[in-house]
């Protein structure tokens, strides 16, 4: 790891809120940085993957309003985010077909899709 970027992983590995309720985890998803919401997933202890922003949003959810679908894919891989209602309220909250797409072929593989 480069120096001078191990100021800014310290901060991000501390379970910080910013005034809208947002986990270091929902600020990456929601802004696309796949590899610190890679970096956040590893370390240990992890965060919560299904921490709720002040409007009731994921990291999931908002990585999947704003098509950040690399993120997208990693969290809805997690074990921790393999729950169907998180998963269906991502789905909501696409706004890309394509993501859309994969959320729901997950859903279908784990045979919790249902209307």
């Amino acid at each position: 790891m480069k120096e001078n970027r191990r100021p800014l992983l310290m901060l991000l590995f501390k379970e910080i809120y910013t005034y809208r309720n947002e986990s270091p985890l929902c600020a990456a998803s929601e802004i696309g940085y796949f590899e610190v919401t890679k970096l956040l997933l590893r370390h240990k202890p992890r965060p919560n993957i299904n921490f709720k922003t002040y409007k009731g949003r994921t990291g999931l959810s908002l990585a999947a309003s704003c098509r950040r679908e690399q993120v997208v894919m990693q969290l809805y891989k997690d074990p921790q985010a393999r729950n169907g209602s998180n998963l269906k309220r991502a789905i909501k909250a696409a706004s890309s077909s394509k993501i859309t797409h994969h959320l729901q072929a997950y859903l279908v593989e784990q045979g919790s899709f249902c209307a």
